[in-house]
């Protein structure tokens, strides 16, 4: 297993110079229009958006990457005689190498975001402070929410990847349904008009009784999604 996961590395290596290679073009950019549009205003506050724009992006990017893999190379494996527990391993293993390589990415344009922000911007205007710092929102969310940002690209990839190499265009429409059930319906609970809603207890109630559906449907949607990948068909088109 070690040595197929290996080769599944370096087969992917075009994906791993893709992802920094955007991930470094799109903070720097971010970071360069942020410096400029800083020193051309001269305002007192300026936004740091580099290293949250990329990770940010980034997860979007590779939760279209991990379904692709889950759907095209899941297939073509199988096709090559891999197994299908061999060709599910190295696919989470392929998506834990992606998020690395973007995560690295991410705290070097962080460091560089600050550095410039704490010494050559605010030495050239004095008094100037952050008004937004993405990244520092991003950072101060709670274990779970961090956890959530970086687990979802991984489920949602690995998800919609198996659903569509299943069921083909079909697919799409249960992925349609468990949006509706786990995004849609929970946010117009949230505007119900009820008198239990108008107090901080029973709002709280309400969500962490929508959490703990949300989370039961997603561990029984990715139960089924593994069970899918591990019964795979070949197909010969």
């Amino acid at each position: 297993m070690f040595r197929f996961l290996k080769g599944q590395f370096w087969l992917n290596r075009p994906d791993h110079k893709v992802v920094l290679a955007l991930g470094a073009g799109v903070g720097l950019a971010a970071q360069a229009l942020t410096v400029f549009m800083t020193l051309y205003t001269r305002e007192p506050e300026t936004v740091l958006l580099g290293s949250g724009v990329t990770l940010i992006l980034g997860l979007f990017f590779l939760t279209l990457v991990f379904a692709g893999h889950f759907f095209i190379e899941f297939d073509l494996g199988l096709s090559m005689g891999a197994t299908r527990r061999r060709m599910l391993a190295a696919g989470l293993f392929n998506c834990l190498c992606l998020e690395g390589i973007l995560l690295a990415v991410t705290a070097v344009l962080r460091a560089l975001e600050w550095a410039m922000y704490a010494g050559w911007l605010q030495k050239s205007i004095p008094g100037l402070r952050s008004a937004v710092d993405f990244m520092g929102l991003l950072l101060s969310l709670p274990l779970w929410g961090k956890l959530l940002l970086l687990a979802g690209p991984v489920f949602l990839g690995f998800v919609s990847g198996v659903l569509i190499q299943r069921f083909g265009r079909k697919g799409f429409w249960v992925l349609w349904g468990a949006f509706m059930l786990g995004f849609v319906l929970p946010t117009n609970a949230l505007s119900w008009d009820t008198a239990l809603l108008r107090t901080a207890a029973g709002l709280a109630g309400l969500l962490g009784m929508l959490g703990w559906v949300g989370a039961a449907a997603a561990a029984a949607l990715g139960g089924w999604a593994v069970w899918l990948a591990l019964h795979a068909s070949v197909r010969s088109e």
